[in-house]
Formats: C-alpha cells, sequence, structure tokens
C-alpha cells in the first residue's frame, strides 16, 4: 500500500472532517482516510502503483463535497510537480489563516460596536459590509447545506441570514405602514446578525492562533536540517540546495554546521552532537566509515561524508513523519467526538425548526416564532466539541516532541492518563542533558588560582560540552572571563 496526503481547505469543525473522510473513502481503492483538522490534511492508503489515479480522483471527490483540496505528496510525484502551496509548512499555513480571521474580526468589530449601541433601523447601512466581510460563511453554509452536509457555517448563515432579512422584511412593512412603526422597532434584529458574525470570527481567530502555536514543535523538528548543503564535484566543492542531494553524493561538513543527510564518512573526523536524535548530551566521535545523521550537529573537525538517504527517508525525516502520524491519528474519545459532531449540526437545525413549528402552531406572533428558533441555531455555535479535542491532542504531541517525546499514536498518548508506572531515559528526560561541574577538589600544594586560570585558558577553545562546562564553572568561580 502507498500513502497520499492532501491539504484539505474550507474545514472548519469535526462535522466537516467525518464529510472528508467519507467522500474519500467513496473513491475507489482509497482505504484508511484519516483527516487531521488542526493541520487540514488528508491521509489516504492506496493499492501499489494507484497513487497517481486516487489523489486525482481524491480532489475530484472532496470539491464535489464543497471543499478544496490539492496533493501535498503522493509516490510517483516529483517535488517540482508539486504547487507552492504544498511545500509551505504547517505553521506558515496556520499563521496565514490567522492572520486572516484576525483581520476580519477587527474590520467587524468596527461596525458590531455602532450596531450593538444604537441597535436601531437607521444603522441598517452599517449591517452591509457584514454580508461583505463574511461572505465565505454564507457561501460555504449554504453550499454545505445544499449538498446536505450541513456544517458550523451553516447554522452561522442561517441564524444570521434569516435575522437579516427579517429585518429588512419588517422596514418594508414600516415604510408601507408607518403605523406599524413602534412595533416594528423592537423586531429589528441587525445587531444580533452582526455580533453574531464578529463572535464567530473572534472564535476562529483564537482557534487558527491555537493551530499556530501546536505545529511549533514539527517546525523545530524541520528545522533540524539545514537549508543548503556543500556538495564536492570533481574535486570541487559546490553550494547547492539540500533537496537537491542524491544517494552516493560526497557532502562536505565542517565544524559549528548541521549535517544536511544521512551518510557514511568517507574522509576526515570529528564530534557529533546526536542529542537531538538520541538525548545523549556528550557529542560522539566520528571516523571513516562511521554513519551519520541528518540534523546532527558537527561540534568539531571536518568531515565527507557519501549520502545514503535523503529528505524524508532519513532518520530525522521519519521521525518527523512519525509524529506527524501521532497527531494525525484519532484517539478514542476524539472519535467519540467526531461521531457526534457530525450529528450536531443537522439535530439543531431539526431543533430550530421545530421551535418555530411548534411557537407559531400555538398562536405565538411570527417574529416570535423566529427570534426563537434563530436564538437555537446561534447559541449552538461554535462546535467546541470537535475542535477541542483534536487541539488536545495535537498540543500534547506537539509538546512531547519539543522535549523529545515520541507518541506512536493519539490512542498511547490518551492511555497515559491511565499508567501507573514510568520508565524513563534519564539523558535530557530527567536530567539537564548537559554536562556541569558538582565540585572541585584541589591539592593542597597546587598553586590554584594559577591552576584555574591555565585550565580556562584551555578549556576555553573547545566547544566539547565538558569543556564549556568547565569554563561555565570558572566563570562562576571567577577565576576565568570568558570576555
Amino acid at each position: 500500500m502507498e500513502k497520499i496526503t492532501l491539504n484539505v481547505t474550507g474545514m472548519t469543525c469535526a462535522a466537516c472532517v467525518g464529510r472528508v473522510e467519507r467522500a474519500a473513502h467513496k473513491v475507489p481503492g482509497c482505504e484508511g482516510a484519516v483527516v487531521n483538522l488542526l493541520t487540514e490534511e488528508l491521509k489516504v492508503e492506496v493499492p501499489d502503483g494507484k497513487a497517481g489515479e486516487a489523489a486525482d480522483g481524491l480532489v475530484k471527490a472532496i470539491a464535489e463535497a464543497g471543499y478544496g483540496a490539492r496533493v501535498k505528496s503522493a509516490p510517483g510525484r516529483s517535488a517540482s510537480g508539486k504547487t507552492a502551496e504544498a511545500n509551505v509548512r504547517p505553521k506558515a499555513l496556520a499563521l496565514e489563516a490567522y492572520a486572516n480571521y484576525r483581520n476580519r474580526f477587527l474590520r467587524s468589530l468596527v461596525f458590531a460596536l455602532p450596531l450593538l449601541i444604537l441597535s436601531m433601523g437607521p444603522m441598517m447601512g452599517l449591517s452591509l459590509p457584514f454580508v461583505f466581510l463574511h461572505t465565505e460563511t454564507f457561501k460555504k453554509g449554504f453550499v454545505t447545506l445544499l449538498h446536505r452536509n450541513p456544517g458550523m457555517e451553516t447554522l452561522l448563515a442561517t441564524g444570521s441570514g434569516a435575522a437579516l432579512v427579517y429585518s429588512l422584511a419588517m422596514l418594508f412593512t414600516m415604510a408601507n405602514d408607518p403605523s406599524q412603526a413602534a412595533h416594528g422597532l423592537h423586531h429589528l434584529y441587525f445587531e444580533s446578525a452582526a455580533v453574531i458574525l464578529t463572535l464567530s470570527s473572534l472564535g476562529k481567530t483564537l482557534e487558527s492562533r491555537a493551530k499556530a502555536g501546536t505545529t511549533s514543535a514539527v517546525e523545530a523538528l524541520l528545522d533540524l536540517t539545514p537549508p543548503r548543503a556543500m556538495r564536492r564535484e570533481g574535486g570541487v566543492e559546490v553550494e547547492v540546495p539540500v533537496d537537491a542531494l542524491r544517494v552516493g553524493d560526497d557532502v562536505v561538513v565542517r565544524t559549528g554546521e548541521r549535517i544536511p543527510a544521512d551518510g557514511i564518512v568517507v574522509l576526515g573526523s570529528g564530534s557529533v552532537d546526536e542529542s537531538g536524535m538520541t538525548g545523549e548530551s556528550l557529542p560522539v566521535d566520528k571516523t571513516k566509515n562511521d554513519r551519520v545523521n541528518a540534523g546532527t550537529l558537527l561540534v568539531s573537525g571536518h568531515i565527507t561524508f557519501s549520502v545514503t538517504h535523503t529528505g524524508a527517508d532519513t532518520a530525522l525525516g521519519r521521525i518527523i513523519s512519525l509524529v506527524e502520524d501521532a497527531v494525525a491519528t484519532k484517539a478514542p474519545i476524539a472519535r467519540k467526538a467526531d461521531t457526534i459532531a457530525l450529528w450536531f449540526v443537522p439535530i439543531v437545525l431539526g431543533i430550530a425548526l421545530l421551535t418555530f413549528i411548534v411557537w407559531y402552531a400555538s398562536g405565538s406572533p411570527l417574529e416570535d416564532a423566529l427570534t426563537y428558533a434563530i436564538s437555537v441555531l446561534v447559541i449552538s455555535c461554535p462546535c467546541a466539541l470537535g475542535l477541542a479535542t483534536p487541539t488536545a491532542v495535537m498540543a500534547g504531541t506537539g509538546r512531547g516532541a519539543s522535549l523529545g517525546i515520541l507518541w506512536k499514536n493519539a490512542e498511547s498518548l490518551e492511555n497515559l492518563g491511565r499508567a501507573k508506572t514510568l520508565f524513563l531515559d534519564k539523558t535530557g528526560t530527567i536530567t539537564e542533558g548537559r554536562p556541569q561541574v558538582a565540585r572541585w577538589i584541589f591539592s593542597e600544594r597546587s598553586d590554584t588560582p594559577a591552576v584555574l586560570s591555565a585550565l580556562g585558558a584551555l578549556e576555553s577553545k573547545s566547544e566539547h560540552p565538558l569543556a564549556r562546562a568547565v569554563t561555565e564553572s570558572l566563570e562562576d568561580l571567577g577565576h576565568w572571563d570568558a570576555s
């Protein structure tokens, strides 16, 4: 089986997740479709050799469901074949979404405050910008309703839309029959529609900011690999993008540089800081025929290595994939939340309709029955149930990754809450992860100041963790000044 990853746009809640997953499962050959709402990604497994055909089918099926989709990665598709958007990192996309929602909220607030304060018909003109600012919400809400796949936007669009339409109708009634003015002024809901949309923008702003924050751990792992490398070509060193490296290339790394790919040392020697990969704080000496890994740091020496793995095939790439897959999986409680949220919107729409029918049939005025129905729609937004669970899973997975703890899947993360015994590797987990001088023991016959001064002069020239521990301790004792 091969794996395809797609970026999906337009999802806002767990109900959207369910619809996209159902649409993906309808594509022939596609199995195990899993959507991550926070990273807005869909991962699907397909039979070997069917990735290209399945990817095109998935994009079409998701579009028919009312969402946007583009292929992020698929076997047989070269990097040059991807769109520029597919190569943008998750955090950059999340920050862009956060900026868009924040700007929409601030613009909405400018018009909402006067409406909220005055709440009268003459302020109808200020309600018109909301239709423009929230065109996407209305479009998405009614499109998903027509597709019989209502979501959170459907509640917002129908609730605020009904309030606007009813208020406009009441204004026309008042214009045609001035005797209805006193009554009609109490049944204008322009400010309600405006504030509903403004508060939804605030919610989206907070959600998108949370998404941007929870992707930082994966971003930190991605940043371990340098963007460029020095490749030896015919005895000459040429700087090339890391994506241009191929298996068998000879790459030169100097002191202070990160290793750009997995490989085997063919020339030179040095000490490599592998703490980001293994948690071990002390550097490891590397000589000819020793293996080096992408993302590790050459703290001393000068080596040339032959590339054996690049990109996603490196050890670091597989760790990143593990973290991303863990985020994409659903914990048992998340699957329950998705199931509830999937039926949440249709049930709310049904309750709102039933509320209107019951109140109107019992003799209540039309405006009262409509007000109660709209209230049901409004108080049901947003869908915190479908968002809070995946946010918690992603935050926990990301926080663990930043501390060197990886989760195989979200279920493991949930099960940790019931654990009674925990075994830990001490280095970098329950210790500082770097050497420190505990105490000094001096000979009675030694000239202590002179010895410490000489020791500081010697160790200050080294980047070795033990040397740094010595110089830091001497600085604290006042026997050495690094400046």
